[in-house]
């Protein structure tokens, strides 16, 4: 599940941060990708970016929803199930909940 995540969230560098396919001179002027372990780590808007890029790509809105609704019952969602669902680690299905609106920050 990691993997996934890991995967998708590199594709978000690609596509936003270098321009890949959406944005040819920018691709163009990119040559060599280099970062600082600082940034591998959360610690730039970069790095929320592809998270959130990562987490859209793997769990899009309409289908997480949906899927809160089905694994949800008396105000609690099984996180476990949902996170199965989607393939990806119970953090990355809390955290796509927390930035759709779905469930509370700090849950």
């Amino acid at each position: 599940m990691r993997k996934r995540f890991s995967i998708a969230h590199e594709l978000g560098h690609l596509f936003l941060h270098m321009g890949y396919l959406v944005d040819p001179p920018r691709w163009e002027r990119t040559g060599e990708y280099r970062d600082a372990p600082r940034y591998r780590y959360g610690f730039s808007d970069e790095e929320t970016e592809a998270h959130e890029f990562a987490a859209a790509l793997l769990m899009p809105a309409d289908d997480f929803r949906a899927a809160v609704s089905r694994w949800s019952s008396e105000g609690h969602t099984q996180l476990g199930p949902l996170a199965e669902h989607f393939q990806v680690s119970r953090e990355a299905a809390r955290v796509r909940g927390q930035w759709l609106g779905v469930f509370e920050w700090g849950r």
